[in-house]
């Protein structure tokens, strides 16, 4: 048995100190975590055993300047902890500046962005200020489209200041020298929009592989930042906090096994993010509006049907996603089906008050108030734009309208 370590666990797990000569876990070599007070939801990074490791090692490379390719599953928090890093933790001279890539991104509007951040310091040499290093973080390495003979653009500017130090000016075609530049990508694995990079720029990188968190990572993640919203509820409400993480995770699991992509159903795809998303909507709930245990495993149940449900196209599929949330319901927080189902539809919103400023997320429980609250509504819109909307708000219209109405009030929300 070797000091430090436990029959059947895994050495990558542990992290050998030179200080105490023995093997510790990564989470003691960093202090312990506690949410910030006022911080928001999206803001929120909660360290864990995989993101320490990876990091660990990240910083180490990029501190002896070494160009890093950090690729991995969607939702493994690559970007995030990067962005954590250089921002918080990197030392003073670096300068950190982050360029997202996407299918549409065009090679001029990269060099000129990069260009833009470059101070002249002599006759076609080009850099940061001087006593500064640049760390050019560039995430979804891997999205921009490729063009009819099978390059991309954007990657061959990198490869090109990889291989020559620099690149040529539009107008006069010179070459330029870019001193003190260090390049840190991000990228997630080929497929869906994603493709494979060349072999040319590859050779240049480090390469860092970002697994798929643990389950224990995940709770652990996940209930420092339940825990930490929860705090004004009652302890009913506190108690079912562990079994929010399983329901959560049994339902992911279920999907990524079962719910398999398929031509017509390509966008079964589930990632880490779906559990966030869960946990997001039951994060905006208040204890004035919300303080049951009932209302809040309601919250949880809605927000696995938009999280999950909304993107079901088959019958089979919605029955199938009804079966594992009435098994999770008795089985996992120990409650009748009837006491969660108990109305005709199942809907969360904030906008039934007319307020802006007493907006909060809560359960709807009257629809035919919610359908009078639209059509009030509608009936502004049509008051103070010259082209009306002659709608009528039947029910299921309603309903979309409060998934709509739950998406943009999501941070980066988005629908399609």
């Amino acid at each position: 048995v070797v000091a430090g370590l436990e029959i059947g666990c895994h050495l990558y797990d542990f992290f050998y100190s030179d200080e105490l000569r023995t093997w510790v876990p990564w989470m003691d070599t960093i202090p312990s975590y506690q949410v910030p007070t006022s911080a928001k939801y999206e803001e929120i990074v909660v360290p864990s055993t995989d993101s320490v490791r990876l990091i660990h090692v990240f910083q180490l490379l990029v501190r002896h300047n070494k160009n890093v390719l950090c690729s991995g599953p969607t939702g493994t928090g690559k970007s995030a902890n990067i962005n954590l890093w250089l921002l918080k933790q990197a030392p003073k001279h670096f300068q950190a500046i982050t360029v997202n890539f996407s299918a549409q991104t065009h090679v001029n509007e990269v060099q000129d962005l990069i260009d833009s951040k470059l101070e002249k310091r002599r006759r076609g040499v080009f850099g940061p200020p001087v006593g500064k290093k640049m760390v050019l973080f560039i995430d979804d390495l891997n999205m921009p489209q490729k063009e009819f003979y099978g390059a991309q653009p954007p990657i061959e500017l990198i490869r090109q200041w990889h291989d020559y130090g620099g690149w040529y000016n539009r107008k006069e075609l010179r070459l330029l020298e870019i001193a003190d530049v260090m390049w840190v990508s991000a990228m997630g694995p080929p497929g869906g929009g994603r493709t494979f990079i060349t072999e040319r720029l590859k050779r240049h990188y480090s390469l860092l592989a970002s697994s798929v968190f643990q389950e224990q990572s995940i709770r652990q993640i996940f209930k420092t930042i339940v825990e930490h919203f929860f705090q004004p509820f009652d302890d009913s409400v506190k108690n079912q906090v562990s079994n929010l993480i399983s329901g959560t995770i049994f339902i992911f699991d279920k999907a990524l096994a079962e719910l398999l992509p398929t031509p017509p159903k390509s966008h079964y795809l589930f990632n880490l993010r779906d559990i966030w998303k869960v946990f997001l909507g039951l994060c905006v709930l208040r204890a004035k509006t919300s303080n049951d245990s009932t209302v809040v495993v309601r919250c949880w149940c809605h927000e696995v049907q938009r999280v999950f449900g909304d993107r079901l196209i088959s019958k089979e599929d919605l029955s199938w996603m009804k079966e594992q949330m009435d098994f999770a319901v008795t089985t996992i927080f120990k409650m009748g089906i009837l006491d969660i189902f108990e109305r005709e539809r199942l809907i969360f919103g904030s906008f039934m008050s007319l307020e802006t400023g007493m907006r909060h997320y809560a359960e709807i429980t009257d629809l035919s108030a919610m359908k009078e609250c639209i059509e009030e509504y509608l009936k502004d819109y049509n008051a103070v734009f010259c082209v009306p909307m002659p709608l009528v708000m039947f029910t299921d219209a309603c309903e979309h309208c409060a998934r709509i109405c739950r998406i943009l009030e999501q941070p980066s929300g988005h629908a399609l």
